[in-house]
């Protein structure tokens, strides 16, 4: 069963009939708590027709505290007297996910190796990723190394074979106001551009490739690049379809590069990747060519 399937048909009914409930008896009527909900008045009653301690009862069975949900009560409870309608589904959004990992990580036993002792179901390898993305963002100078298409960056845990493999941004880090800003959560098969990019290099170079970025084509940083890492020139390219046979080629006849500058073509921004081994290595390579750029 999907997490989103767990939550839709085992946390959100009884955890919305607990909140129905509450709001009824501070006097808000059906009528509101509808418009609130945004479902009809008819599925209100329904919530209504069965007692508050039958939702206790179905979420108590499945293992959580009637304490600690009552704090998640008042928690939705507020933002919704506050008629604060972003927090609210924020919270909302964030109280179905965690009960949701918990539950998970209590009744599947497979997935142990990704629970931790709060009882979060977590991937290593994404938060690996999500506390290098928090540190490359502070990088001074980051800002001047995003192309217009945006950047992105990829990590492969291991050699990867496929792009599911590869964890990446579905979004890019664009700038906002001058500052890098990441937009989406990472996952596997994040980025599907450069993940098949990485793949290409990972298993066509010589050197070990685990991660790979996309920066800014700019002649100055070109230049420096070239004097200062194995690098490898490729494009442009006629046509966007001949990009993959193209850099194929170009990667063979490079075979330990770090740097490949692609010339782009109709349709393809020219772009500068770089790849290194691991995260804490591009991080040091994005720093110096951020500071030489």
């Amino acid at each position: 069963m999907l997490p989103q399937e767990v939550a839709s048909k085992k946390i959100i009914p009884p955890l919305k009939g607990l909140v129905i409930h509450r709001l009824k008896n501070l006097g808000y009527s059906q009528r509101r708590i509808a418009e609130i909900f945004e479902i009809s008045q008819p599925q209100i009653h329904k919530y209504l027709s069965k007692t508050i301690d039958y939702y206790y009862d179905l979420l108590s069975i499945m293992g959580f505290n009637r304490r600690e949900l009552d704090d998640y009560i008042e928690l939705i409870i507020h933002f919704i007297s506050k008629n604060d309608k972003p927090r609210l589904v924020i919270v909302m959004s964030s109280i179905v996910d965690m009960l949701t990992r918990e539950y998970l990580c209590r009744t599947r036993e497979h997935l142990s190796d990704y629970c931790i002792s709060a009882n979060l179901l977590i991937d290593p390898y994404i938060e690996e990723y999500k506390y290098f993305l928090a540190r490359i963002l502070g990088i001074k100078g980051l800002g001047r190394l995003i192309p217009e298409v945006g950047m992105n960056i990829v990590y492969a845990p291991r050699k990867p074979s496929t792009i599911i493999d590869v964890i990446g941004l579905p979004g890019r880090i664009i700038k906002v106001r001058g500052r890098p800003v990441a937009v989406g959560e990472p996952i596997y098969g994040g980025s599907r551009h450069l993940a098949r990019v990485l793949l290409l290099a990972a298993n066509k170079l010589e050197n070990r490739i685990n991660t790979a970025a996309n920066i800014r084509f700019e002649k100055a940083l070109i230049d420096k690049l070239i004097k200062n890492y194995k690098s490898g020139v490729c494009g442009p390219h006629s046509e966007p379809s001949k990009f993959w046979i193209e850099l194929d080629k170009c990667l063979l006849n490079i075979r330990r590069a770090k740097v490949i500058i692609d010339r782009g073509g109709p349709g393809l921004e020219p772009v500068i990747y770089i790849f290194e081994e691991s995260l804490g290595r591009l991080e040091e390579l994005l720093k110096s060519i951020a500071g030489e750029f």
